[in-house]
């Protein structure tokens, strides 16, 4: 047969007006313990409210001294920070990649496009939104190169190297031919592959 549990002893206490009987609270021992940084250290500066401003700012893809400057601290603080805290960084590398998000989300949404949303009784809710999928694209081509950027390759007759002159030795004339020969080409690519 295993051992009786010994039952724990709960003192109780009588309220004076009511008559019922209560659990009696447990009494503090020694000092009340004050938040904060722990003797010999400097309060710090980096609070949740310091924290939250510095995320805001990376996730519209501001940069560490925008950032900072937002927060109201100096950039050696957050360097700091960041040593002593290293998921900080990743964090703060994730919310930088929201914009790039954001742009993917609206140049998606300019192929589908978005209609309005109506209650049930046919009131308006959400008027439709037009998002700008050009100007989203323009963002990801500067942001993202290697898988949005236009890649331009010049090369001669036969894929061959282009010979360049020096303007030092064109004269006026063979520059402006130039310039209105590359003009044209570029004017008539743009025409032909829809850009205005």
């Amino acid at each position: 047969m295993p051992p009786a549990k010994k039952a724990k002893k709960v003192t109780r206490r009588t309220s004076k007006k009511t008559g019922k009987v209560y659990p009696s609270k447990k009494k503090r021992t020694g000092p009340k313990k004050k938040p904060g940084p722990k003797p010999g250290e400097s309060p710090t500066v980096m609070t949740a409210k310091v924290i939250a401003q510095l995320e805001e700012v990376w996730s519209l893809d501001g940069s560490d001294k925008e950032a900072c400057l937002y927060a109201g601290i100096d950039p050696a603080t957050l360097y700091r920070y960041q040593e002593k805290c290293p998921e900080f960084c990743d964090r703060k590398e994730l919310l930088k990649e929201k914009s790039i998000l954001a742009a993917r989300r609206c140049v998606i949404q300019g192929f589908l496009g978005r209609p309005a949303k109506f209650d049930v009784t046919g009131g308006l809710l959400d008027p439709p939104i037009k998002p700008s999928p050009e100007l989203a694209l323009r963002y990801l081509e500067r942001k993202r190169k290697k898988e949005f950027g236009l890649r331009t390759e010049v090369t001669g007759a036969g894929g061959s190297p282009l010979i360049r002159t020096k303007p030092e030795d064109m004269t006026n004339e063979e520059i402006a031919a130039e310039l209105e020969e590359r003009i044209g080409r570029a004017v008539d690519w743009r025409l032909n592959n829809g850009e205005t």
